[in-house]
């Protein structure tokens, strides 16, 4: 009965809604690509910007930017926003983003979201060809930043931060369709994620938003990531942060006992923590712990020899790590792509089918036991997944050689017209 009563609340209420907010928004880039039609100049640079908040989730945006900055034919900025926390609705950590940014781009143009009087700064003025977004949520920026108010006044451009995880529903069930609805390009990693946005929508409307699937930078970054030399053999773990079955679920509870115990069971072997940054705060929240329990979890696992992650970027660490232990996340997708083993702590949803492909070549463990199983032969020189590793990444360079240059390309002749 509540089944059926859902049904009929998504036929009656949910799905008129989703087709009316579908309209409004494609009507924006409409009058957008209307306004733009005869500013399309050879002689003039054309203006892209990153909207940049999160330094941990940088890497995925870095080499399109570098790329881009480097291009004569493009005026490229970074807008530099404070995080915000949706719980006591304010910014935070501005000079800290800031400073991140600007000491890796000494050279680069910035704009600051917020200025020194707390006033929100208008994008539209800045008359941007194509803006980045960084994460698919508007909740965490200004309200005039967002990708609902700028579709209008430019072309909203994504590179997802994550990767296709798990199996996607259609219609208001799409992937974070509030804000994809927006987005004019989006350099997807993902032909069933394509599949999805596009049965979302009316078919009269897709050809005003170009999901178009050219490869994932990170990943070709990540077969040439250089290993740094050490002795033992280092394991990561990496648990996700919340119980919810929609957010991928988690260990942590299960394993964290025995995982930071694990280096001093098994020979010549180090472990790396990375918990979610969510992972304490949540635990606590729900109480599943006190903050006297993560604590002494805390200074447990040093007296243990365990080390916790601090890296801005996951890929800095990788350098130095042999195995990793992780719940679902892309963290996964970033370490396969170097050759190295994944030891895949499951989850209940459905997963996507590209990820599908890449856990048959990982090591799956159903519980602690399965997990040492795994660290002791892999560490003991017994890989013996290697191989599918590799074929799997062979075929994704041999089909995705180069995704900046294909982006860059794809941005010129959108520019031109020429598409």
């Amino acid at each position: 009965m509540v089944d059926k009563l859902k049904k009929i609340y998504h036929f009656f209420m949910d799905k008129p809604q989703n087709m009316l907010l579908d309209m409004a928004a494609t009507h924006k880039i409409k009058a957008h690509l209307s306004d733009v039609k005869a500013d399309a100049s050879e002689n003039k640079k054309i203006k892209a910007a990153f909207i940049v908040q999160l330094p941990e989730v940088w890497a995925q945006q870095s080499s399109t930017y570098e790329r881009l900055a480097a291009d004569d034919r493009f005026e490229v900025s970074l807008i530099c926003v404070p995080q915000y926390d949706i719980g006591d609705k304010k910014y935070k950590n501005f000079e800290q983003i800031k400073d991140f940014f600007k000491n890796k781009y000494p050279d680069g143009h910035f704009v600051y979201a917020v200025d020194e009087n707390g006033n929100e700064i208008d994008l539209r003025k800045k008359r941007y060809d194509y803006l980045f977004y960084e994460r698919p949520y508007d909740v965490y920026l200004p309200k005039k930043m967002r990708s609902t108010y700028m579709t209008r006044y430019t072309k909203v451009c994504y590179i997802p931060y994550t990767t296709p995880d798990y199996k996607s529903g259609t219609g208001i069930k799409a992937p974070d369709k509030q804000f994809y609805r927006n987005v004019y390009i989006g350099f997807h990693n993902s032909d069933s994620r394509i599949k999805v946005l596009y049965e979302s929508m009316l078919p009269s409307f897709h050809k005003y938003h170009h999901f178009i699937n050219l490869g994932y930078p990170i990943l070709n970054e990540c077969t040439e990531v250089t290993p740094v030399p050490h002795d033992s053999c280092v394991v990561m773990w990496t648990p996700r942060w919340s119980y919810e079955a929609n957010a991928g679920g988690s260990h942590f509870l299960e394993y964290k006992d025995a995982m930071i115990s694990l280096g001093k069971e098994i020979d010549n072997v180090n472990i790396l923590a990375r918990p979610h940054p969510f992972t304490y705060t949540y635990m606590v929240s729900k109480g599943y712990m006190t903050e006297k329990e993560v604590e002494d979890f805390k200074n447990k696992a040093a007296e243990n020899g365990v080390v916790f992650d601090t890296n801005k970027s996951v890929i800095d660490s990788f350098r130095g790590v042999d195995i990793l232990v992780s719940d679902l996340s892309s963290i996964m997708w970033q370490f396969f792509f170097q050759g190295k083993p994944v030891i895949y702590c499951p989850c209940d949803i459905p997963l996507s089918d590209e990820l599908n492909e890449l856990t048959e070549a990982m090591y799956i463990a159903e519980n602690v036991e399965d997990i040492k199983k795994y660290v002791n032969e892999i560490a003991s020189g017994n890989d013996y997944k290697q191989e599918q590793r590799k074929k799997i990444i062979d075929t994704y360079l041999s089909k995705y050689s180069n995704p900046i240059e294909e982006f860059v390309n794809y941005l010129i002749k959108d520019y031109k017209g020429e598409l």
